[in-house]
């Protein structure tokens, strides 16, 4: 007894995956939302005035999330679109995770998008 260990976290938060609130098409004037799944909590390090993602369809403002590891975004769609090729090139938002660490960039791609959406 008496034995005390400590882990020390050293690694950003990852964006793991992409998820959509349906898998397959979108059409002009529907609403996108995406989920950025994080492999650990995040919080925002600098909240912007406006947090945003950009994408192949454009750019996607914040909605929810901090404190989860699962940050919520949205964009009206100007133009029809198929799911399964939406990725994630950028941000203006850095993220901290419960330690510390800092993550300011993101670049997804969804290469199984049918299989992971969410209602």
């Amino acid at each position: 007894n008496g034995i005390r260990g400590y882990i020390y976290d050293k690694t950003a938060p990852t964006a793991k995956s992409l998820q959509c609130n349906t898998a397959y098409a979108y059409s002009t004037g529907d609403l996108l939302s995406v989920a950025v799944v994080y492999d650990e909590i995040v919080n925002f390090n600098n909240m912007p005035a406006d947090p945003w993602i950009e994408t192949n369809v454009g750019r996607l403002s914040y909605v929810s999330g901090a404190g989860t590891n699962v940050l919520y975004f949205q964009k009206v769609l100007d133009a029809d679109f198929d799911a399964t090729e939406l990725t994630v090139s950028k941000t203006n938002i850095t993220l901290k995770d419960i330690a510390g660490n800092t993550q300011n960039s993101i670049s997804l791609k969804n290469t199984a998008f049918k299989y992971t959406y969410y209602v």
